[in-house]
């Protein structure tokens, strides 16, 4: 009887941390459409690569893409400050995929901001919107 309860004890953990390693594993990467997050639409102004993940992309809402066409990083950077851009992170994948100038729509948790000059978020999803 005690070598029952000593597997049950071992085995039973184990068997529930296995199920949910492999439950979150096979979750899809559309799964964000479904959470209810908030969204924002505007253009990658700038990308930035870190030794890790996660790498960042700086978006701008609200203007056109005539005001990033040929216009420099540092004045990209400068447009990100006047009209609210937000540095997202994003995973390794998503970031080799997109671009500087790209319209995108970004789904993210407005409850968790990094206090910084343009701010910081996690995205949880980015689409990019072909128009």
């Amino acid at each position: 009887m005690g070598l029952i309860i000593f597997c049950i004890r071992i085995f039973l953990p184990l068997a529930l941390l296995f199920i949910v390693f492999v439950s979150v594993a096979c979750t899809s990467e559309d799964d964000y459409k479904s959470k209810a997050l908030d969204t924002l639409e505007g253009f990658i102004v700038d990308k930035r690569e870190t030794d890790h993940e996660p790498y960042q992309v700086l978006v701008v809402p609200d203007i056109k893409k005539e005001d990033i066409e040929n216009k420099s990083r540092n004045e990209r950077e400068i447009l990100a400050y006047q009209n609210d851009g937000v540095w997202y992170s994003i995973n390794s994948k998503a970031y080799k995929d997109l671009k500087t100038g790209d319209r995108v729509k970004i789904y993210y948790n407005s409850n968790a901001v990094l206090e910084s000059n343009p701010p910081q978020m996690w995205a949880e999803g980015v689409e990019v919107i072909v128009d």
